[in-house]
């Protein structure tokens, strides 16, 4: 297996600790309407017991909630996880676990496991392992992205973030 690219290494996803951070998620775009139809029909069975890698606030979790039985959210940011623990979440029973993918205590077998914008935090060495052992036998890993249309800024929005970004080796 190929090393991890520098930029997504530990020290640069910890900062999604930082309490500015936190604050800025919920101004990111939003995930699709239709995405708890694609994951509901992903999982395969009705009431999934759902394992979510880095739940961040929340966001991905609201489109759980409404088809799953239960959710098991691992997040390893004590921000982030006192902003989720704030929401309520419509549907299944939601249960926060704070810790990292790699070693926060889960309760398997899981019906679908999910990862939004959040895998590449991770040591895939190690967590890719660990959620399919946690998967019962022909259950799926959902890895959901966002997208939205370029910004009319684009090109100097670029050039800022290449100027002042924390994250230097992106």
């Amino acid at each position: 297996m190929r090393p991890k690219p520098t930029h997504l290494g530990p020290t640069y996803g910890a900062q999604f600790g930082d309490l500015e951070i936190v604050r800025a998620y919920d101004a990111r775009p939003p995930y699709p309407d239709g995405l708890a139809d694609v994951l509901a029909g992903t999982a395969g069975v009705p009431e999934p017991r759902v394992l979510e890698i880095g739940s961040g606030t929340g966001d991905l979790t609201r489109h759980l909630t409404p088809f799953a039985g239960s959710v098991h959210a691992v997040e390893p940011a004590a921000r982030m996880c006192e902003v989720f623990r704030a929401r309520r979440f419509a549907g299944g029973d939601v249960r926060l676990i704070h810790g990292d993918a790699e070693t926060a205590p889960l309760d398997p077998p899981y019906d679908l496991a999910v990862a939004g914008e959040s895998l590449h935090w991770t040591e895939w060495s190690v967590t890719l392992p660990r959620i399919g052992a946690a998967l019962r036998p022909g259950a799926h890993l959902a890895i959901v992205e966002r997208s939205q249309d370029p910004l009319p800024c684009a090109a100097e929005l670029g050039r800022l973030i290449a100027r002042y970004s924390t994250n230097q080796d992106y």
